[in-house]
């Protein structure tokens, strides 16, 4: 069919191919089976490969009768290979991702002599997806960039490709924005000289935000709150709450997670070490 990659459909007319209602679909959705594209009008719209999922969906869930925890975790891969394809639907984040993730995770691998499928497997994706991330053909979910990062033993932003000037300082206005992929965190890299060993970012965290999935890597790192409160949890067992003026510094191996607790927006420095 001649530009069949652009038809889409409506939920009803979804509902209809696959002999179910649409409540059935939105269930779906709310038990993040599936994640629907919104149209301009900001009604669901569905193609050929969204259809595929959803016809797999219903054999596993009606057919089979697996209860969703199960499914989710059988479609891994297909779900953050879909939160992919939506992300890459946005032009201007899409191509901000592609700059961040496509130059060393081919490296890493080879560096750890590994093969696609080694790879692939552990962190849960298809080795072709995986091969689309190397390539730089593919946005990904902070969640598979996050287990990506670990695998290898490494900060989420080693793999931020640095700016290729070379500049001393920064303007209170410059530094290139990094989009990981966390909601209501934004951040600017503070350092454009293309062979520095330290990152050095601008955090602005809003409220109930951050990282909440514990994670460790190689290196180093070093905090200091600029505004608001971060609550920063090492080891499952050690929390401590940073205020306006608290520094904070901890070797990356040890087990992490952040958020910022607070009712208004956190803004920090966070510099980063890659080195043991």
């Amino acid at each position: 069919m001649k530009n069949a990659e652009k038809l889409v459909f409506t939920i009803q007319q979804v509902a209809h191919i696959l002999d179910v209602v649409p409540g059935t679909i939105r269930n779906w959705e709310r038990e993040q089976l599936f994640i629907a594209r919104r149209g301009k009008n900001n009604y669901r719209i569905y193609d050929f490969k969204d259809i595929s999922l959803l016809k797999r969906i219903k054999e596993l869930s009606i057919d089979r009768r697996l209860n969703y925890d199960i499914i989710r975790q059988m479609l891994i891969t297909e779900i953050a290979e879909q939160k992919a394809r939506l992300e890459d639907n946005a032009v201007e984040k899409a191509a901000g991702a592609r700059k961040f993730l496509s130059k060393k995770w081919r490296q890493m691998r080879l560096e750890a002599n590994k093969t696609l499928e080694e790879v692939s497997n552990a962190v849960g994706i298809s080795p072709s997806y995986l091969s689309k991330i190397e390539n730089g053909h593919a946005n990904i979910s902070f969640d598979i960039l996050e287990r990506l990062a670990e695998f290898y033993g490494q900060n989420i932003l080693f793999f931020f490709e640095e700016n290729d000037r070379t500049r001393k300082q920064i303007g209170i206005t410059e530094g290139t924005p990094v989009d990981i992929g966390l909601k209501g965190v934004r951040i600017r890299n503070l350092i454009a000289i293309k062979d520095a060993h330290l990152k050095a970012m601008f955090y602005s965290v809003e409220p109930q935000c951050g990282n909440v999935h514990d994670h460790s890597h190689f290196g180093e790192e070093f905090l200091h709150i600029l505004e608001g409160e971060i609550l920063f949890t090492l080891n499952d067992n050690e929390e401590y709450r940073l205020r306006a003026g608290d520094s904070f510094f901890f070797h990356s191996k040890e087990k992490h997670r952040w958020i910022n607790p607070g009712e208004k927006t956190a803004r920090l420095i966070w510099i980063y070490s890659p080195f043991p």
